[in-house]
């Protein structure tokens, strides 16, 4: 589940080198290659070999309009447009041996629209093949909607959901042929549940739990298999998510037959005063309560609303205005009638403070709303009362201190964030090491440090637009040196040394442009003789 992640990073890495191309090189080349920067007009900038580094208009001495980049060889790397120096449009990236790398859509510097990542498969007859490996959509800068992932012949791998950023409701694992076989449930990033299924066992037999869906993704079958036969109960639901099929089963032999298929009388029903007054509406599934239900004064105007979850249980209900739109307090439900949450409303939008609870009726989130999103700060609790997390948001983004702590009380993290993204000075509990270091728009930037529980530095190393940069030092717990390791903007380069604890060195390997050249001195080559 972190590939989204490594693409994100991967993304960063090229748009920045494509902005140090356009700024640093448009000084440094052209001062070596002695020339004159048209500030208004078209620029063409050159590698101390004499190729092309990169070329395109300028308006008052910044990047404006298409502008393409090359890599040393000659092959382009990148191109795209400009306006008023932000990346627009359309803008392709691509390997060094020309293969389209990235596609990504941008407006005004943000990133607005697909974004497409493609990579290299070797097959089993050793042909290379480039597949599309990823299709994600962003809206402003942040991914929105659900992203595909794909095999190397292209058929889907995975699929996750995102909402504002971050992944939000179902996630689904495919195997080759088109099958789930796995689903995820997220909550604000966070994953709080998974469940494997459609499995087969050693001997190529169904197992566990088998599930089939509607194009909508709503469940229509679920069985459950032991050694290749159904055993226990299976269920069918209808296209409303209605169960209107079950059955029991021990080692494949039918032994109970339980709901059988009913036919799903929908209708809308509306209750009168005398005949004449409205005094309620709502839809019905089987004479079940289902939906928005709306009731009415003597007067016939609309006063309340009741939501009703699809088996019948009151999901929240609060006043209403004339149009029907929620006002005033309004509560929220779980299915056993337990308060979910409560608040208030104004023009059917959230507003004012809000308090969620865990089922057992525990404080579980409290924080203010503001026209429907939220405003100010927000806390998060553990079952037991303690602090979880604490958060300040400007227009439903954090934008401002955060801190999250353990159960025990201590310090998880903190920082700040400036629009959505870490910004700043931020402090980490990663497992047993604690990290610092700042962040700019999101990424690392600048020396991070890493230190063991005992105080002692287990790693120190600088970052640039997220990416390592530079020689980066891992240490023992006594302080002794264990590895260094030397990053030109997330490319791997020069020797990288590995010691034993008592300090002696015993291994070196030497990159090259990201690539592994030599083995203790010994070239790659010599050595897979």
């Amino acid at each position: 589940m972190n590939v989204a992640r490594s693409m994100k990073n991967s993304l960063l890495k090229v748009v920045f080198l494509v902005v140090m191309f356009l700024t640093t090189l448009l000084d440094v080349s052209a001062q070596t290659n002695n020339t004159q920067v048209n500030p208004n007009g078209y620029n063409t900038f050159y590698y101390p070999n004499g190729r092309i580094s990169s070329e395109g208009l300028m308006k008052n001495g910044k990047p404006d309009g298409y502008w393409k980049t090359y890599y040393v060889t000659g092959v382009m790397k990148s191109e795209g447009n400009r306006i008023n120096t932000l990346l627009d449009s359309l803008w392709a990236f691509y390997t060094e041996t020309g293969d389209t790398l990235e596609i990504i859509n941008y407006k005004l510097g943000k990133k607005s629209g697909y974004y497409y990542s493609y990579a290299t498969a070797t097959e089993t007859n050793n042909v290379s093949v480039r597949y599309l490996q990823l299709k994600e959509l962003y809206l402003d800068d942040k991914r929105e909607g659900i992203a595909y992932y794909y095999y190397p012949d292209e058929k889907i791998k995975q699929q996750i959901s995102y909402r504002n950023g971050k992944k939000q409701g179902v996630a689904k694992d495919f195997d080759h042929n088109g099958m789930v076989i796995t689903l995820y449930e997220y909550h604000n990033d966070y994953m709080i549940s998974r469940e494997y299924i459609n499995r087969l066992d050693k001997e190529g037999r169904k197992t566990g739990t088998w599930k089939t869906f509607f194009p909508d993704g709503k469940v229509n079958e679920e069985l459950f298999y032991k050694d290749g036969q159904l055993h226990g109960n299976t269920k069918i639901y209808s296209e409303r998510g209605t169960l209107v099929n079950e059955r029991n089963y021990q080692e494949g032999r039918l032994v109970e037959e339980g709901i059988q298929l009913k036919v799903e009388a929908i209708e809308l029903i509306s209750y009168y005063n005398d005949g004449v007054t409205l005094k309620r509406k709502g839809i019905y599934l089987d004479s079940i309560a289902i939906g928005k239900h709306v009731f009415y004064n003597s007067e016939g105007n609309p006063e309340k609303a009741v939501f009703y979850s699809e088996n019948g249980a009151k999901a929240s209900e609060g006043s209403v205005d004339a149009q029907e739109r929620r006002i005033g307090v309004w509560n929220n439900y779980y299915d056993n009638g337990r308060l979910r949450s409560k608040g208030n409303f104004q023009n059917d939008r959230q507003t004012g403070l809000w308090e969620f609870y865990f089922p057992t009726e525990k404080k579980e989130q409290t924080g203010n709303f503001q026209n429907g999103v939220m405003e100010g700060e927000w806390k998060w609790y553990y079952p037991d009362g303690n602090i979880l997390r604490e958060e300040i948001y400007v227009r439903g983004r954090p934008n401002g201190s955060s801190v999250e702590y353990s159960d025990s009380g201590k310090v998880v993290f903190k920082g700040n964030y400036l629009d959505g993204e870490p910004d700043g000075l931020w402090e980490l509990m990663i497992g047993d090491v604690y990290e610092t270091g700042d962040y700019e728009q999101g990424l690392k930037n600048g020396v991070w440090k890493t230190y063991f529980r005992n105080g002692k530095l287990y790693h120190k190393g600088n970052f640039i637009q997220g990416n390592p940069d530079g020689k980066h030092e891992f240490y023992y717990p006594d302080g002794t040196l264990k590895e260094e390791q030397y990053y030109v903007m997330g490319r791997r380069d020069k020797n990288w040394k590995k010691y034993y604890e008592n300090g002696t060195l015993f291994l070196t390997i030497t990159y090259r442009n990201d690539e592994e050249t030599r083995i203790n001195g010994i070239r790659i080559e010599d050595i897979k003789k």
